[in-house]
């Protein structure tokens, strides 16, 4: 947990997460930030936990040689 007001987690070389004084939760990336309610952080960390537990799992596909997908972007 980060010492400053209002950060609530922090990573260096990556970002920053913190909620303003209104209930803004505000993730910073970079050049790049993203404001939303509490409850939509909270619906987003939880899709980010599913889509990191479908990356190992893929990852782990992978590694036994099975093909996960064929579809690039």
């Amino acid at each position: 947990m980060a010492d400053k007001a209002g950060v609530l987690a922090d990573r260096e070389g990556l970002g920053s997460v913190s909620m303003c004084g209104c209930g803004v939760v505000s993730v910073n990336l970079g050049a790049f930030t993203l404001r939303m309610e509490p409850r939509a952080f909270l619906e987003l960390e939880e899709m980010v936990r599913e889509a990191g537990a479908e990356l190992l799992a893929r990852a782990r596909l992978l590694e036994q040689g099975t093909v996960v997908s064929s579809m690039t972007h």
